[in-house]
């Protein structure tokens, strides 16, 4: 049996139910990114309503829980808008084609209400999703930029949507970094001192370039000492730098892997040092905004790197790179010194998009007799869950429960219930 995953998600009039085939779309420069899903609401409801979608990019840049008095820290940009029902009299047909999985979904839960299929192209400028946490405990929605899915019912696109008829849902955009090429990185420096005669030569180089996401980061540390002082101490950092594009003052360094030894220290006069480290980076105390995946009290991973782009990605664009991070410390006074190479982090696996399964699954779920192997198709819908927020605004409208939709031998729907855990970024 081939199993295909989708997420939905129940509006809190339970009048409109969302099903998105895939929540992470990769930007690979070759093709722009699709957002694809079915979204099926009530007959009877859309006889005095008309259903819109919306993809929205919200960058915000301020503590959601400091908002007061209607005052808001964000910006909300309506990328695309699409409306679904009533169909318009010349609907574009140049758009890429539906899935198999909106075949699918569209016929087989048609009979529920009135089932639009939709697809979002999001433009090459678009810029990254990134999530900003502060150190402090916040519960609050994060900074930096992300991306959201938006239906809803009204009578007219312009009028303020009601909360009750709406559904949203986060998707992330991912960006893919270029291959590694070349040579490992490497970076070195000659420092001399005005009271010391000579000089000190200390080289970083690194195994590779580019690291999977939290994986231990390997590099050599070459030190010759030419001068009069003596090598005491060598500190090593993995740091995280984050650039907000749209301050100037939104600049943030976060040490996710540190190290300090004395092993073959001093390192006297003429003398040399060759050591291998290996920091594993991970999300430990920090004193400034990092950027993670998740809030640390999820214990959200990391983000990987975002990497400046060819494209122009306005002012919404939140940079994140890392760097190690080398300093000798030596005796007397003067400081010491120092050098970076910065690295690639990328997910921990590689990013292919969960519609390929849905792509090669057959057009009609035929019956085992009809099949030789004696597959069936079965699609599984994880809910996701409203943020604190909405649950809050819409208490006592609670959602539908959580349905896994399976297709049956005789390619029938049936519904089995499972519990399924709560969304990471929503």
């Amino acid at each position: 049996m081939q199993r295909t995953k989708v997420y939905k998600k129940v509006a809190p009039n339970n009048k409109i139910v969302l099903y998105v085939e895939n929540r992470e779309v990769v930007i690979n420069g070759s093709s722009p990114p699709v957002i694809r899903g079915v979204v099926i609401a009530d007959s009877e409801y859309l006889q005095s309503h008309s259903l819109y979608g919306q993809l929205v990019l919200v960058f915000r840049y301020g503590r959601e829980d400091e908002e007061v008095m209607g005052l808001t820290f964000s910006n909300i940009i309506i990328l695309q808008t699409q409306q679904l029902h009533p169909m318009k009299e010349s609907p574009q047909t140049d758009g890429p084609p539906r899935s198999t999985l909106q075949k699918t979904i569209e016929r087989h839960l048609s009979a529920c209400g009135v089932a639009h299929a939709f697809q979002f192209q999001v433009s090459s400028c678009a810029p990254p999703s990134v999530s900003l946490y502060p150190a402090k405990s916040y519960t609050g929605a994060p900074l930096g930029t992300s991306y959201e899915v938006h239906f809803f019912a009204g009578k007219a696109q312009s009028e303020k949507p009601l909360r009750r008829a709406s559904v949203r849902m986060t998707v992330r955009l991912c960006q893919l970094p270029p291959p590694s090429c070349g040579p490992a990185p490497r970076n070195a420096v000659l420092k001399q001192f005005l009271l010391s005669g000579g000089r000190v030569h200390l080289e970083v180089s690194l195994q590779k370039e580019v690291f999977v996401q939290e994986q231990s980061i390997a590099f050599r540390v070459f030190v010759n000492n030419g001068c009069k002082r003596t090598v005491r101490k060598i500190k090593a950092e993995v740091v995280q730098a984050v650039d907000v594009a749209m301050f100037k003052s939104g600049k943030f360094k976060s040490v996710v892997a540190s190290v300090e030894t004395t092993e073959g220290c001093p390192v006297v006069t003429d003398a040399t040092l060759v050591r291998d480290f290996e920091l594993e980076p991970r999300v430990g105390s920090f004193k400034n905004w990092i950027a993670l995946e998740d809030s640390p009290e999820r214990g959200g991973r990391l983000s990987p790197s975002v990497v400046e782009s060819a494209v122009d990605w306005s002012n919404f664009a939140v940079h994140v790179s890392y760097y190690v991070k080398v300093k000798l410390l030596l005796s007397g006074v003067g400081g010491g010194v120092s050098v970076r190479v910065p690295f690639i982090s990328v997910r921990e696996t590689a990013a292919e998009p969960e519609t390929e399964a849905a792509e090669k699954a057959p057009d009609k779920a035929p019956p085992p007799a009809a099949d030789s192997n004696g597959d069936t198709q079965e699609i599984v819908a994880a809910d996701v869950h409203a943020t604190k927020a909405e649950d809050a605004a819409d208490a006592g409208h609670e959602p539908a429960q959580n349905n896994n939709v399976q297709l049956d031998e005789n390619g029938k729907v049936f519904v089995r219930q499972e519990s399924c855990a709560r969304s990471s970024d929503v």
